[in-house]
């Protein structure tokens, strides 16, 4: 008698159609976490160029976080929308695609109201939009408190 070595076709096919969904299983697990570290580095790049927008304009609030009409002096603050470019008394920041500052308080029950308050603090609020990747987000901030001079 001859023993018969080796695997039958349908044995083989079984193993192949195993490693062919291991495979799949662990490609398509990469090529998720290499997407998801993608996005994940163009928010924080966003994160930190909003941050650092927000510095270069807090360094010109006063200590007791005053803010005086200098900030809203148009040459100190421009922004070319050809550009996408912000630029903040010398600074600029690119990627931006709208900016705002107003003016609000808290009225006695706690709603907003967007002027200044005649009777105590305005607030200054700060709202930027940044592009990144192509999908645009929006960042808002206190900025301080309003003093008129």
């Amino acid at each position: 008698m001859s023993k018969k070595r080796g695997f039958t076709l349908v044995e083989v096919l079984v193993v192949i159609a195993i490693a062919t969904l291991v495979f799949a299983l662990v490609g398509g697990t990469f090529v998720f976490l290499a997407t998801s570290s993608g996005n994940l580095i163009h928010k924080s790049e966003a994160i930190i160029q909003a941050q650092t927008i927000e510095k270069h304009l807090r360094s010109f609030v006063s200590e007791d976080n005053r803010v005086n009409n200098d900030i809203f002096n148009q040459s100190m603050i421009s922004f070319d929308s050809n550009k996408d470019t912000l630029t903040i008394k010398g600074s600029e920041y690119e990627n931006v695609q709208d900016y705002n500052i107003s003016l609000f308080y808290l009225d006695d029950n706690g709603v907003r109201v967007n002027n200044t308050n005649p009777a105590g603090d305005t607030f200054v609020e700060c709202a930027i939009q940044l592009i990144n990747n192509n999908k645009t987000t929006d960042y808002t901030f206190i900025l301080g408190i309003y003093t008129e001079q």
